[in-house]
């Protein structure tokens, strides 16, 4: 993921105010939306799901997605063989 937007990573999470068709708009997958909800209901968030869609354009749809995980943790892959890295599901925060 390059700084704030682009590059090969999954660095669609929200900002810029985006909405993506396909994608529930929940806090899950927005930061902004989460950042709501910590500062509104003191809900922080422990990860974000960013999305990563095929050559970085919504209408061809999703190619990858991975957590973003709150400091000090990272995400990992699970310690399971066969898994789809490019499923958010087999990542965890450690």
């Amino acid at each position: 993921m390059d700084h704030c937007s682009g590059g090969p990573g999954a660095n669609s999470f929200g900002q810029y105010g985006y909405s993506f068709e396909g994608l529930a708009k929940d806090k899950k997958y927005n930061a902004l939306l989460a950042l709501v909800d910590w500062v509104e209901n003191g809900n922080a968030p422990e990860s974000i799901i960013g999305t990563k869609f095929v050559n970085d354009t919504v209408a061809l749809g999703v190619d990858s997605q991975r957590l973003h995980c709150a400091l000090p943790k990272k995400s990992v892959l699970k310690d399971v063989a066969g898994l789809d890295w490019k499923e958010a599901e087999n990542w965890v925060c450690k």
